[in-house]
């Protein structure tokens, strides 16, 4: 998987991998196109492992961030979800649940992607059970999660004080529209620990 496709700042790039990738899985997929604030988003949205008659987990990866943790991992981790269930054909479900996989655009700008990417018809016409959303991968292979995020904080170092920045995530979003979602990351198994078992969060971010 070619990581070094999502880590630049090139957006158009991102957007030409994503499409070629699913071009390659021979998949359908529809964009979503967006305008605020002078920026031009777009959401691709995999239809096919979606249910009309069953509930649905929506599972998002924004692929706008620079950074490898934030979030090209999450991206190339969806990549493999797909992948997955192309070979398994939601068999290991039983038929239970849709599953929509999509790729957002704008995370990085107060969420404006995931935000349009509720307003679709894909989404408004069939039953929506829960969310999932990739964001945070590539550091440790441990993996954890947050559900029903309020905020999200960054804790940064400025002249020796720690200031709080709250931020919302795509987690955020779904649950205020009354979805239960979940925030899934990676990290070292002992810092995973240390967050799970004594509330110690990583030097640069907390809860």
């Amino acid at each position: 998987m070619k990581i070094r496709e999502f880590y630049c700042f090139d957006i158009e790039r991102k957007r030409r991998f994503i499409k070629s990738f699913l071009a390659k899985m021979n998949l359908n997929y529809e964009t979503q196109i967006f305008k605020e604030n002078g920026y031009k988003g777009v959401n691709f949205l995999i239809k096919k492992f979606k249910r009309q008659d069953r509930p649905n987990i929506v599972v998002t990866a924004h692929y706008d961030g620079i950074g490898a943790y934030d979030n090209s991992g999450g991206s190339v981790g969806l990549m493999w979800l797909i992948k997955w269930m192309q070979l398994d054909k939601l068999k290991l479900l039983k038929d239970k649940l849709g599953i929509i996989p999509v790729f957002t655009d704008a995370e990085e700008r107060k969420v404006i992607g995931v935000k349009y990417l509720l307003k679709h018809k894909i989404l408004k016409k069939i039953p929506i059970y829960g969310h999932i959303a990739l964001d945070g991968f590539g550091i440790g292979c441990s993996i954890g999660g947050f559900w029903n995020l309020r905020n999200l904080y960054a804790r940064l170092n400025s002249y020796s004080r720690v200031i709080p920045m709250p931020i919302k995530g795509e987690s955020t979003i779904f649950q205020s529209k009354g979805i239960f979602s979940v925030h899934v990351f990676s990290l070292p198994s002992q810092q995973l620990n240390g967050l799970i078992k004594r509330n110690i969060f990583p030097d640069t971010w907390k809860i």
